[in-house]
Order: C-alpha cells, then sequence, then structure tokens
C-alpha cells in the first residue's frame, strides 16, 4: 500500500488549487471544485474531464460545485444555486438532472456547501425504508444567511425542504 501522489493541473483545481468534495460513482471519481465545476476521472485520476451541469449558460451559478453525495445511480451536487440530482447510466453520462433551486434572504441561502444522505432501516428486515437528504448552506450575498435544510415529500409527492437556521448573527459555515 503506497501513496501516489497526483498533480491536478489549474484547469482541474482553479487557480486557488481548491477541491472541496468528491465522490465516488461506480467506476468514476467525481471533483467538487468549486468556482472551476465539476470534473471526473474514469482512470483514478490520471486524467480528468470537465463536466458542466448547465452547458447552455456555463458560467450559471449551478455550474459552481461545492459538495458532492451519491446515492444508488445519482450524483447530488451542491452549488451556488442549489441542489442538483444528475442521474447517470453505467458509462456515466447524464440520463437526467433535475435543479432545486434555492433562494437567498434572510432566512435562506442558496450555496450549498455539503450534502449527506440519511437511510432509515426497518426494525425487523433492516431493509431501508426511508432517506432524508441534508444540505448545509452558507451566504452566497449579504441578504442570504446560513442555514440546514432536510428534505421530506409532501402530500402531492414533491420533494421540499425544511429550514433550520444556524445562527442569528452573520456569519460563515466554511
Amino acid at each position: 500500500d503506497s501513496f501516489v501522489p497526483v498533480s491536478l493541473t489549474p484547469q482541474v483545481a482553479g487557480t486557488g488549487e481548491s477541491i472541496s468534495d468528491f465522490a465516488v460513482l461506480r467506476n468514476r471519481i467525481y471533483l467538487a471544485a468549486q468556482q472551476e465545476g465539476l470534473f471526473v476521472s474514469a482512470d483514478t485520476g490520471a486524467t480528468w474531464s470537465h463536466l458542466l451541469i448547465d452547458s447552455v449558460n456555463p458560467t450559471f451559478a449551478v455550474n459552481t460545485v461545492n459538495a458532492l453525495d451519491v446515492w444508488g445511480d445519482t450524483l447530488r451536487a451542491g452549488t451556488d444555486s442549489g441542489l442538483v440530482f444528475i442521474v447517470m447510466d453505467s458509462l456515466g453520462t447524464y440520463t437526467d438532472q433535475i435543479h432545486i433551486p434555492f433562494a437567498e434572504n434572510d432566512s435562506t441561502s442558496r450555496r450549498i456547501i455539503r450534502v449527506r444522505t440519511q437511510k432509515y432501516l426497518h426494525d425487523t428486515t433492516q431493509v431501508v425504508d426511508s432517506t432524508f437528504i441534508w444540505t448545509c448552506h452558507d451566504s452566497a450575498t449579504t441578504a442570504g444567511r446560513p442555514m440546514l435544510a432536510r428534505s421530506f415529500t409532501d402530500s402531492l409527492g414533491d420533494l421540499q425542504f425544511y429550514h433550520y437556521q444556524v445562527n442569528s448573527g452573520i456569519g460563515s459555515l466554511s
């Protein structure tokens, strides 16, 4: 067992060389490189490809990726505009994408800096019977407020989020 350092170019890590998160889905490694976006490697990090979440508007805040989480065949990306579900096929190609934007105001913030899935197992069968998505938010502007959010499904079957205030003062969660 040895550690082999891999050098990431400024095109991957950005000029600030900031990688905020990573996730593994099947045989691919995904990097959240904040302003530089989302990158994928299918060869254990020898080469990297840039993936735009919104290729029509490459400068849109959804392409600033701060956090990653994997559930099944879905990559969940915390971005500067909210949460994005990216469904992948076995070859790593997008098959579907859903963007859940969050507002930026005195009770919420749109920049997601952490995404985690909490699963609940049935007491006797130990099969997953429900899951919650937790997101940690930091202000993207002075109008926003740090918060924690937890998913739930409303009576119409739509995914919604409860918002929990983190603090009463101005601050940062990063």
